[in-house]
């Protein structure tokens, strides 16, 4: 250890600084220990609370990234192919400007306002899906 004397101070002088700057540090030291005791009840607590019985641990959501088609109406026919339908005339024109590819089927109900169906890949598509697909698009009519 190693400690500076400043001579232009008297030995009592010196030995007050050492002893004040002793103090603050002890104060410093038991401050320490009360916050970091006061961190390990809370985490003791955390932790029963998560693990009490009856009580389910929820993890943190995850944003997951929204697919192209989510802005519409939409489902997954029960053969696997994506129906897509217009939530009003903006998606509809959508829909069938942009979306429609060939191979695809378009179904609409010959109804104002109602919306327009695209059965991705709906040429090879099942009779079921091609079904579900224009129930689908009667019932947003």
């Amino acid at each position: 250890m190693e400690i500076k004397i400043d001579f232009t101070k008297s030995p009592q002088e010196n030995a007050g600084d050492y002893y004040t700057k002793a103090k603050k540090l002890e104060q410093k030291r038991l401050g320490i220990e009360k916050t970091i005791a006061d961190l390990e009840a809370k985490l003791e607590k955390s932790i029963l609370t998560a693990t009490a019985p009856g009580k389910a641990v929820t993890a943190p959501s995850i944003r997951q990234k929204k697919e192209w088609y989510e802005k519409f109406h939409w489902f997954f026919t029960s053969s696997g192919a994506l129906a897509i339908g217009g939530r009003d005339a903006q998606q509809n024109e959508v829909l069938n400007s942009k979306y429609f590819d060939e191979g695809d089927l378009f179904f609409h109900a010959d109804i104002f306002g109602a919306s327009v169906v695209v059965l991705k890949g709906g040429v090879s598509a099942s009779d079921t899906a091609k079904l579900e697909a224009a129930q689908f698009a009667a019932s947003y009519s």
